[in-house]
């Protein structure tokens, strides 16, 4: 695993017979497991906040996390959320509670529940499942969350789930992989150049296997006490068939 550090530009559909053409990269901001924390975020285009957004999911939690959300939206070209296992009022709304959610996309908020947005020719997909433990939100047993993965499209470049997938940062403390067979399934289906999530703190890191193009980066803020002290990532990402700088 190596740690997070500088920016690493990823390109989408690239092909080594094409001519480098200089673009400037999109630049994800992604962070995870706030716990209604407010983390001082770095310059970027598109804000990622892949679950555990609140402490205890009430709709006091939500509230003062979507003034910060509108507050802080004002700074990017747009802000994907998706939900996580401690965030009870997404899974008791719906991803249809057309009141909050319509508000938050007139400032470019887009809530992600098994849906996508494509900005800028990026195309991204959240999903806040994870496999059962104890009784939390969004949780299933891991062959059930295939009816949910198997919705991620194909030509997915970014995505944006709560959860790891099995055996790739999601190494518990206690030892046992937390990760889902079945999202680790989808992914290899879709083989996403990055993909986003956090929910195992302890695990936060980058893991990239020269033999998959995949990206995976563990963006968990808080860390296994809860103190938030991981700091956001920046990822750069090239959209259509443009070819990155190196």
């Amino acid at each position: 695993m190596t740690r997070l550090a500088e920016p690493i530009p990823v390109c989408a559909d690239t092909e080594e017979s094409l001519p480098r053409i200089p673009r400037k990269p999109l630049r994800i901001v992604a962070t995870s497991d706030i716990h209604g924390y407010e983390p001082k975020l770095p310059e970027g285009d598109v804000l990622v906040l892949a679950g555990d957004l609140t402490s205890h999911g009430t709709a006091a939690n939500v509230d003062k996390l979507s003034r910060w959300l509108i507050r802080i939206a004002t700074d990017f070209k747009a802000v994907i959320v998706v939900a996580g296992n401690h965030d009870w009022w997404f899974q008791e709304r719906g991803s249809s509670h057309g009141s909050r959610y319509g508000y938050w996309r007139e400032h470019n908020i887009y809530y992600l529940e098994d849906d996508g947005v494509t900005i800028e020719g990026v195309r991204f997909w959240g999903s806040p499942w994870t496999p059962q433990f104890y009784n939390w939100a969004f949780m299933d047993d891991d062959d059930n969350l295939r009816d949910h993965f198997k919705l991620i499209p194909n030509d997915t470049d970014v995505l944006v789930t709560h959860g790891p997938m099995l055996g790739i940062l999601d190494l518990t403390e206690r030892g046992p992989n937390a990760g889902s067979f079945q999202l680790a399934m989808a992914i290899g289906r879709v083989q996403p150049k990055v993909h986003i999530f956090g929910h195992i703190h302890e695990a936060y890191g980058f893991h990239k296997d020269p033999d998959f193009p995949t990206r995976f980066y563990n963006v968990a803020h808080c860390n296994l006490q809860y103190a938030p002290v991981q700091p956001p990532v920046t990822i750069d990402i090239l959209a259509g068939r443009y070819i990155a700088d190196s």
